[in-house]
Parts: structure tokens; C-alpha cells; sequence
């Protein structure tokens, strides 16, 4: 099934739950960093395990998104 209709909901929707989720974030560099740290690791797992990459350039766009979702949040924590 298809989530979004396109990248730009997909987008539109994830800037505005990154922010909605920001706001509730205590700011924490150390969080931030690890955060970052975990963004590949995440993307291979979301990839692999998951299946993501049975879906193509799609399934790696929405995996790479997802996991960069946490280091997101906290940046825009420190951001704010």
C-alpha cells in the first residue's frame, strides 16, 4: 500500500512531526550526538530487516528518513 502520494506529503508531514516533537524534547547535545550516531545503523537495519529495500528507491528514501527521524527531532531541540 502506498503511505504517502507523494514525497512531498511525505515531507510536508515529517517536518511537522519533527517539530511537533522537538518542542516536547528536553535540548541535549549528548542525545543529539548519539542520536546521529545511530542514523546508519538504523537505515541498514530499516533496509535489511525490515525490507524496506524490497521497495525500492522508494522503500530507501522513507528507511533513510525514518532513520535519521530521532537525530531530527534532536536537532531541532538544540535548534529551538
Amino acid at each position: 500500500h502506498f503511505s504517502y502520494p507523494d514525497r512531498i506529503s511525505y515531507r510536508v508531514k515529517y517536518e511537522r512531526y519533527t517539530n511537533a516533537e522537538a518542542a516536547g524534547v528536553v535540548r541535549s547535545p549528548a542525545r543529539a550526538g548519539a542520536a546521529a550516531l545511530a542514523v546508519l545503523p538504523r537505515t541498514l537495519w530499516l533496509l535489511a530487516v525490515k525490507g524496506a529495500l524490497l521497495d525500492g528507491w522508494r522503500g530507501v528514501y522513507v528507511a533513510a528518513f525514518s532513520a535519521a527521524y530521532p537525530a531530527v527531532v534532536a536537532w531541532k531541540a538544540l535548534r529551538r
